[in-house]
């Protein structure tokens, strides 16, 4: 499998699980699972393409599904409380029991559990040892790691919204139910550390297939691959402190050849006559940053609805200049803790806003306004993950497990790209763990990383002391940041007894 041919599929449950039966005959008959294990074995995409085009092409929400979660935290304004996102932004209605935002992530990841377990459902045995796997067979282990990958990243999620930080109090609590086969019945809480432990097993299974199949992870950004894998791997250990396997992890993402941008590739700014400058490399594809994405095109596009509308205040989208106005920027405070030497600073407007011509109108852009996401139009590419992540997570897994040099000297790496004048740090202990907390929060912003972030900081939302803020809520951390299990769950699965906390 060189690549899988990526696009949306019409239903991400595609298929039924409840017999041991499924109908893919399109003449009405039916095949046994040994039937399509057989078919899988001569013609993989015959069977597996289906499931893994509507996983990946499900994909496509990815940064929309993040987006209203960095607004449950200090780091992104919303300069209007009038718009779609309002509720996430003052926390409203969010992590209840009955709460449709609650339920929504529940079934947005378990649905991705639910569809990698159908595809391995599907996955025939392949003998590994033997002398040369023919084509078709590593296109199969290719396949069982795709699934492996996106079981692992959704449980990874469910984890992290509905449990306590796995480091602060939430090893000891219930996790959610672990379903590693298709159409199994209901089940209780599994432990946390049996949940977690399910995550890494999946994610490190996945790296060692794509590695066996020989899979070229530098074929397509728009691809599923072992570099994407070892991410996902690297944040989810460091989440629950098997701090050397993410440190392994995320060495393995900075050393798969990716490059970090420069200035003119990372810094977008907005010209008094209204022109976008810069390279825009967070709404690319072709920069040399980005290990995954979303490639625009017409018939998959969400439209006015897309990530780059609700962030771009430049173009025609919601938060633009010219359409709603309706803004995104950076905490005063975070933006007052970015050095002048250092360029990422640029992609947010100064202390005194910006006045520009666009269109024969004069328009005043606020201070603190990101031109991080400027684009001249909402109809672009999105990037998913960038290997600047890796070095962060390394430096954050080095740093807890008491390797400072180590986490000094890959925080260098990083920081010293952004900020010629930076040097390398010093800190010690809490100190440098506070220094990458900061690092990850602006190398980051509006990627959708700051409410995971503050989970595994123990960081709660404190807005008060900030001027551009609209809201000025006030969370300490803990179990507020934990959202409780869907009732129509409780209500489908009588072996879920227990509930997290209001």
């Amino acid at each position: 499998m060189k690549r899988l041919l990526l696009y949306i599929a019409t239903a991400v449950l595609a298929f039924s699980s409840t017999s041991c039966e499924l109908d893919f005959d399109p003449q009405g008959g039916s095949y046994t699972e040994e039937m399509i294990q057989e078919i899988v074995k001569k013609d993989p995409d015959k069977i597996l393409a289906p499931y893994a085009q509507s996983l990946v092409g499900a994909m496509h929400g990815y940064q929309r599904w993040n987006f209203p979660m960095d607004l449950q935290g200090n780091d992104l304004v919303l300069y209007k409380t009038d718009n779609h996102y309002k509720n996430e932004y003052q926390f409203i209605n969010l992590r209840g029991a009955t709460d449709g935002f609650a339920a929504g992530k529940w079934s947005l990841y378990f649905s991705m559990v639910y569809e990698a377990n159908q595809i391995l459902a599907t996955i025939p045995k392949i003998d590994e040892n033997k002398e040369g796997l023919s084509k078709s067979e590593n296109a199969v282990l290719g396949y069982k790691a795709l699934a492996l990958t996106f079981r692992g990243m959704g449980y990874y999620y469910l984890m992290t919204l509905f449990q306590d930080d796995y480091m602060h109090g939430g090893k000891d609590k219930p996790g959610v139910p672990i379903y590693l086969i298709a159409g199994e019945a209901a089940k209780g809480r599994a432990a946390s550390t049996e949940v977690y432990q399910q995550i890494i097993t999946d994610l490190k299974e996945a790296v060692r297939l794509y590695e066996k199949c020989g899979y070229d992870p530098r074929a397509s950004v728009e691809d599923m691959d072992q570099t994407v894998s070892n991410l996902i791997l690297a944040r989810a250990a460091v989440t629950c402190g098997e701090y050397e396997t993410a440190i392994a992890a995320a060495k393995a993402v900075i050393d798969a050849g990716y490059e970090l941008m420069g200035e003119s590739e990372y810094v977008t700014t907005i010209s008094a006559n209204g022109e976008l400058q810069g390279g825009n490399g967070f709404q690319s594809l072709d920069q040399k940053e980005t290990i995954m994405g979303y490639r625009w095109s017409n018939s998959t596009s969400h439209g006015v609805d897309a990530f780059a509308s609700f962030m771009s205040c430049w173009g025609n989208g919601y938060a633009s200049a010219t359409g709603g106005a309706y803004y995104t920027g950076i905490d005063k405070r975070l933006y007052d803790q970015i050095p002048n030497s250092d360029y990422r600073k640029k992609n947010f407007v100064g202390k005194d806003g910006i006045k520009v011509t666009y269109d024969g109108k004069n328009i005043t852009i606020p201070a603190y306004v990101n031109t991080k996401f400027a684009v001249p139009s909402y109809q672009v590419d999105e990037v998913y993950f960038r290997v600047s992540e890796a070095y962060l997570l390394k430096a954050e897994a080095e740093a807890r497990s008491g390797n400072e040099a180590a986490a000094q000297e890959t925080l260098y790496n990083l920081i010293s790209k952004r900020d010629a004048s930076y040097k390398k740090s010093s800190k010690t202990g809490a100190a440098l763990l506070e220094e990458i907390f900061v690092q990850i929060r602006v190398e980051l912003w509006g990627e959708g990383h700051e409410y995971y972030t503050n989970k595994r900081f123990d960081e709660g939302v404190d807005r008060t002391g900030d001027t551009n803020h609209t809201d000025h809520s006030v969370h300490p951390a803990g179990k507020f940041f934990t959202y409780m299990i869907p009732i129509e769950e409780l209500q489908r699965n009588p072996h879920i007894n227990e509930n997290n906390p209001m």
